[in-house]
């Protein structure tokens, strides 16, 4: 995805599915969670924002879940990586997650309150999939 300019944005969401017998894989084992993190340095080190868990039921169903997360204060700078990062699977045709829909969001006041800006991240990031170490690379 490149970097982002994240100073403006208070929350980043994206829709989420866990591989399963049903979808085109198998179930997800227990240690085959989705990680996202962030980078501030060029990809050289990454801090964890949080951990989707591959046997959350709100992942495992027919359909795509959302979810939206905080942005770190210090990721709130003009040279941020985004990762979305499974490290283990079990063989290229099994335990795979799917990411859609990635979108930035601002909080900003109105008049008549406080609302959100959306920017998507448009189109979604359709890299080849590293199948030996589980990563999306461009």
């Amino acid at each position: 995805m490149g970097q982002f300019d994240l100073t403006n944005y208070n929350q980043f969401e994206f829709t989420a599915i866990a591989g399963t017998s049903s979808n085109g894989g198998e179930n997800c084992d227990p240690d085959e969670d989705l990680k996202i993190s962030y980078s501030t340095d060029n990809g050289t080190t990454y801090t964890q924002i949080t951990v989707l868990d591959a046997e959350d039921a709100r992942f495992t169903g027919s359909t795509f879940s959302l979810v939206t997360l905080d942005i770190p204060e210090a990721a709130k700078t003009s040279n941020v990586i985004l990762k979305f990062h499974q490290e283990k699977h079990s063989g290229s045709a099994y335990d795979q997650w799917g990411i859609e829909y990635v979108k930035l969001l601002e909080n900003t006041t109105v008049s008549s309150g406080s609302g959100q800006i959306y920017d998507t991240i448009d189109p979604v990031d359709q890299g080849s999939v590293d199948q030996s170490a589980g990563t999306t690379e461009d």
